[in-house]
């Protein structure tokens, strides 16, 4: 970019000094490429949340495996976090950051019942209630080993105590 912008300037007759932004105001009319490509991939993932037929399908596989990933209660659309743990395998997962992107520009979807995915079980998510975020982090792949999500998998019927393992 920073050659077309050299020769644009020296075309115009411009110092080669003068600030890029008088460049991508209103005046010349040139489109800031980042954004231009920005606004293209949310499009497509708009396209791809809205899609009728297999791509939506898709897409909605993509997000539950996501979502197993991340051993999420429901769907990234509707609850993502900063603080969640990427694991390295996902850090160029184009779901995932358009996600992510979408977090950071503000924007929101008006997420369809079918790609929610909500588990249900208990209003005592370990996440929320008995874990800080660290220690969540680290012990993430234990519990999905075991699929333990909510508190009350832990609790013995009168929920008094933490279930141990050998009370039955």
């Amino acid at each position: 970019m920073a050659p077309f912008k050299k020769v644009f300037k020296h075309g115009l007759k411009m110092a080669s000094t003068i600030s890029d932004s008088i460049l991508h105001k209103n005046i010349y009319n040139i489109n800031n490429i980042y954004n231009n490509q920005n606004e293209a991939k949310i499009l497509n993932f708009i396209v791809q949340l809205n899609d009728s037929g297999i791509l939506r399908k898709i897409t909605r596989l993509r997000l539950i495996s996501l979502q197993d990933k991340l051993w999420l209660e429901q769907s990234l659309l509707t609850k993502y976090n900063e603080s969640f743990k990427i694991p390295f395998k996902l850090k160029n997962n184009f779901i995932l950051k358009m996600i992510v992107l979408n977090k950071k520009l503000e924007i929101e979807f008006d997420i369809k019942d079918d790609l929610k995915n909500i588990i249900r079980g208990s209003k005592h998510l370990i996440r929320e209630k008995l874990l800080s975020t660290t220690e969540f982090n680290q012990s993430m792949d234990t519990l999905r080993d075991f699929n333990i999500m909510f508190l009350d998998q832990l609790t013995i019927l009168s929920r008094m105590h933490l279930y141990l393992g050998d009370q039955f």
